[in-house]
């Protein structure tokens, strides 16, 4: 194997001797929540001044500057809103040494700055992605295709070293705009005679574009433009169609006259304005508020399973190249990040070269492929192969100290689809219970599989409305309850968050199935698929382990999954807990108060460790909390610290777009699953999936960062291990792209669901997966 990373270092070692910034500080009082806003407006302003070959960047509540003529600095930079605004005044030269690792984030954004500076000069736009990350794209180069606009672009990222040294990660990233908007599509709708109401539920909740409609205006395609609806357009959440409402009679007024007024090219977007309903309520950023939108001046994202076949092939094509197609691409776009000016005496030039792993003295001199763990099942019997030890042994809790609770399962079947006949739903409940086999496809079924006793299809165990449940005596109950439904849009039929929030409260598993999986199209292959997944999903939900790791992932060792979104002044968060064998042991999932979260957080990780010690038998020498994506420094990292000192490691595991790694002895350029490289002091990438599992597409590690710790290169590749290890566990094996460890997994489901439809989960449900 010899693998490669798609980072390109800079010659030589261009910070080594430091980096001259001039610093801007603000003397005021710092309300964290009104100073984020006006220091991004007052960090606009300052790029502005400055000009080209210059660079800017925020850190923490200053900012920095590397000028090509310090002439042009101002001695004060005012930023804000209407509401309140905040000044920033020269604070002199500060020398950033490489050695200091706030330092080095400061370059490296400086860096950043100055790779969009130059590509807005030529052409490009330039958008923040993510939390370290650029996308740059140009809007004068389209594809073709006859249903959608394809831009050629890039994702970027720069890392700065103790030593001085640079590098830069690249990716190749299309932008793809669908030629229909929001018009469009209710107007085919609306000939088809769907009515109004559906229209509504089509799109509601959805994110659209919301992007310029005049294809061909100038001011739109160019980066410099102070166009307010320049480039490809931005991500928006759709609150509702109203269609009691046109442009024209907006509660603002006249929608089509202020878009005239403000539109640069000759006022021509208010001719495509159409003055009949329906108008858009779209949600304000950071605000309870919504603005009214003409519907011409949005699109739908991109959604392959509405788009054709042959269309999705040519899609696919951009979105998820093969590696050695990807390879070729992200060497013609490091062209773009070389020959880099930063303020007068920094001149980078690129080596145009991947980083070879093993490479002496670099941070990829790490490297290693860990060898896949034995999974346990029944018996204490171990195999390599997840659905053959499972036909062979049984489930891991069918005996021993974690035995399973029950040894009968009684399923009961609510039918919401109106294509699906009583035979249709028979014929997938005896396929799921006693198994399938047709054209070489074979499946033994959840009796066998599992060792149950489930009841035999009858009429008995079928419901005619969510309301029958309660009519259940105690012995009737069922313990999940099977719901076969339309698909609707992107969704799972409308009644899905409001049904899936009722029963979860009350303590009741359901688990959906869209009929286009029981359908004619799904080949044999697939089914059988399909129903070993749903199978895996449904032990789950009801309490139990069908395998776990076979020998400890580490020594008394405490695992807990983190996810947490914000959503104005709440926080969802979700933690689930986990042994050293990857089982799992329960989890949380609640709506916190804002202000509550970092007192919250640390005291469920003091239960996690007190839930695991009861468990166990004994209280974690250890413990490794993995958060899904980045995690924050003030509200989690460092209450955290201050809490628990080192004995509990933080780790971020995300699923980015950026990092790849290849095989270049391969022809396929696939990378072996279990592939980890170091990229940095704290971070490193992770193949979670790969041969011997084929995958679609392209590939993509995930990158682990230690965060707030002291470490060293052995702890950093045995916490890599151990998410490898964990990610073999059932929430991580489904391979595809990309496979996250069951820790994140687990907490990311569950978060995602309880978000989205607020759902409060019963007591009833703990240690039983009701998010998978």
């Amino acid at each position: 194997m010899t693998l490669y990373i798609n980072m390109f270092e800079y010659e030589g070692k261009p910070f080594a001797n430091g980096l001259q910034a001039y610093m801007y500080t603000s003397g005021e009082e710092i309300d964290k929540e009104k100073i984020n806003v006006s220091i991004g407006n007052a960090l606009k302003d300052l790029d502005i001044r400055v000009g080209n070959n210059s660079a800017v960047a925020q850190f923490l509540y200053s900012m920095y500057c590397v000028p090509f003529d310090p002439g042009d600095l101002p001695r004060e930079i005012c930023g804000g809103t209407r509401d309140f605004s905040f000044s920033w005044k020269l604070d002199g030269k500060k020398t950033l040494v490489p050695t200091d690792s706030d330092h080095r984030e400061i370059i490296r954004r400086l860096v950043a700055n100055a790779i969009a500076k130059k590509q807005i000069q030529n052409g490009w736009f330039v958008e923040r992605y993510g939390f370290a990350y650029h996308w740059s794209f140009t809007l004068s180069k389209e594809l073709r295709t006859a249903f959608m606009e394809v831009y050629p672009g890039f994702v970027y990222r720069p890392y700065v070293y103790e030593d001085g040294s640079c590098a830069i990660m690249i990716d190749p990233k299309f932008k793809f705009m669908p030629k229909k908007n929001l018009r469009d599509l209710i107007e085919g709708h609306l000939q088809k005679k769907v009515e109004q109401k559906m229209i509504k539920l089509l799109f509601e909740g959805d994110f659209i574009i919301d992007a310029c409609p005049i294809i061909e205006c100038p001011h739109r395609k160019n980066p410099s433009s102070d166009c307010w609806l320049k480039g490809a357009g931005r991500r928006r959440k759709l609150v509702q169609l109203d269609f009691n409402k046109s442009p024209l009679a907006a509660s603002i007024g006249d929608l089509r006259e202020y878009r005239k007024k403000r539109c640069k090219f000759h006022g021509r977007i208010a001719d495509i304005i159409a003055d009949r309903p329906p108008i858009a309520l779209v949600e304000k950023e950071h605000s309870n508020e919504f603005l009214e939108y003409p519907i011409e001046r949005l699109r739908e994202e991109l959604k392959l399973h509405k788009v054709h076949k042959w269309q999705r092939l040519l899609v696919m094509k951009y979105i998820q190249p093969s590696l050695d197609r990807r390879w070729k691409l992200t060497e013609n776009f490091a062209a773009y990040v070389d020959d880099l000016t930063i303020g007068r005496l920094h001149q980078l030039e690129l080596t145009r070269s991947f980083a070879e792993a093993g490479s002496n003295n670099r941070p990829w001199e790490s490297f290693a492929c860990f060898e896949e763990p034995p999974l346990k099942f029944g018996n204490q019997a171990c195999s390599y192969e997840p659905f053959s030890g499972l036909k062979r042994n049984g489930p891991y809790d069918l005996d021993g100290k974690d035995r399973r609770k029950f040894d009968s399962l009684r399923m009961m079947i609510l039918n919401l689809s109106h294509k699906l006949t009583l035979e249709d739903v028979k014929r997938f409940y005896n396929d799921l219970v006693n198994g399938f086999t047709r054209g070489g496809s074979h499946f033994v079924g959840m009796k066998k599989i599992f060792r149950l006793e489930i009841s035999k299809f009858s009429e008995d165990l079928l419901l005619s409305n969510i309301s029958e449940i309660k009519e259940l005596d105690q012995r009737q109950q069922p313990d999940i309850i099977l719901v076969p439904c339309r698909r609707m849009g992107d969704h799972k039929i409308r009644h899905y968050g409001p049904f899936k929030q009722k029963l979860t409260r009350k303590g009741v598993l359901s688990q959906f199935i869209l009929e286009d999986k029981l359908g004619p199209r799904m080949t044999p292959s697939k089914y059988a698929s399909y129903l070993k997944n749903m199978a895996l999903t449904i032990y789950y939900k009801v309490g139990g382990i069908p395998w776990v790791i076979g020998r400890p992932v580490s020594s008394n060792t405490c695992f807990i999954g983190l996810a947490m979104v914000t959503r104005r002044d709440t926080r969802c968060m979700s933690m689930q807990i986990f042994d050293s064998f990857g089982l799992w042991l329960g989890g949380w999932t609640e709506f916190i108060d804002k202000d509550e979260y970092s007192r919250r957080l640390v005291d469920r990780i003091r239960e996690a460790q007190d839930i695991y010690a009861k468990e166990i038998g004994k209280p974690p020498s250890k413990t490794i909390l993995h958060k899904d994506g980045e995690m924050w420094t003030d509200i989690e990292i460092q209450p955290i610290i201050d809490a628990f000192q080192s004995k509990v490691v933080c780790v971020s595991v995300k699923k980015t777009v950026l990092p790849r790694m290849y095989d270049h002895k391969r022809s396929d350029y696939v990378v072996k699953r279990g592939s980890y490289v170091r990229i940095d002091d704290n971070a490193a990438l992770l193949a979670t999936s790969g041969p011997p599992h084929p995958i679609p597409g392209s590939q993509r590690p995930i990158t682990v960062e230690i965060k707030g710790n002291e470490i060293n290169r052995s702890m950093l590749m045995n916490i890599c291990e151990e998410i490898f290890d964990l990610s073999l566990v059932f929430g991580g094996y489904r391979l595809s792209i990309i496979s996250k460890p069951i820790t994140t997994h687990f907490a990311s489901k569950a978060l995602s669901l309880a978000s989205k439809y607020k759902i409060l989960e019963s007591p009833l449900l703990w240690r039983k997966a009701w998010f998978v």
